[in-house]
């Protein structure tokens, strides 16, 4: 990636992160979060931590109100802090998938130009399944997702697309067949990223 412009929110990460992780939500603390961000942010100390919310997938997102010192403050950190990783009783075997996001956020992100969420820690623990990445909470910037089980139009970013199987008599050597029916696509959410002002 020579001459590859690095994204200035992830610039600082370091190529190895590896530490001790926690397995349970209940191991995310001042002290660990204090060693987590001190890989990018030195001698930031977290004065106190309070586990939020917790939204249970393939993943597991903890939502973290974090207190800083003077340091953190003047760094710019955020009160909130989302905490993605492992904390499943399946997240054994998806370790893999885990360790693929964090490279992703450590060592692909700073490259690329695309809206994602600003990355304040990625690693792995070399002693169990877990890697974990510590991302900034987008409902600061009044992000919303997808809900399956409601349907949300959003005009501005709405589109329907129409697709239609080819007739299967139109192949040399199959018997014809009925045309079927043309199939429609209604994209009727997205979480939209509103993008962040450019450093100068």
């Amino acid at each position: 990636m020579t001459g590859a412009r690095v994204r200035a929110s992830t610039a600082s990460l370091p190529a190895i992160t590896d530490m001790k992780l926690p397995l349970t939500s209940q191991e995310i603390n001042a002290e660990w979060l204090t060693n987590a961000l001190a890989f990018r942010f030195p001698g930031v100390q977290v004065t106190g931590a309070e586990i939020a919310d917790v939204i249970n997938g393939t993943s597991t997102k903890i939502r973290v109100r974090v207190r800083y010192d003077r340091a953190g403050l003047d760094a710019g950190l955020p009160p909130t802090l989302i905490v993605k990783g492992g904390f499943e009783a399946h997240s054994p075997s998806m370790k893999d998938m885990y360790l693929n996001e964090t490279r992703f956020y450590r060592d692909v992100q700073p490259y690329i130009d695309i809206h994602t969420p600003r990355c304040y820690y990625a690693g792995s623990d070399p002693g169990s399944h877990q890697s974990i990445v510590i991302l900034e909470d987008l409902r600061a910037r009044n992000v919303t997702f997808c809900d399956p089980l409601r349907r949300t139009a959003i005009s501005s970013s709405s589109s329907t697309r129409t697709a239609s199987r080819p007739n299967q008599s139109t192949r040399p050597g199959r018997r014809a067949s009925a045309p079927r029916p043309s199939t429609t696509i209604r994209c009727d959410c997205s979480a939209r990223i509103p993008p962040r002002p450019r450093p100068v």
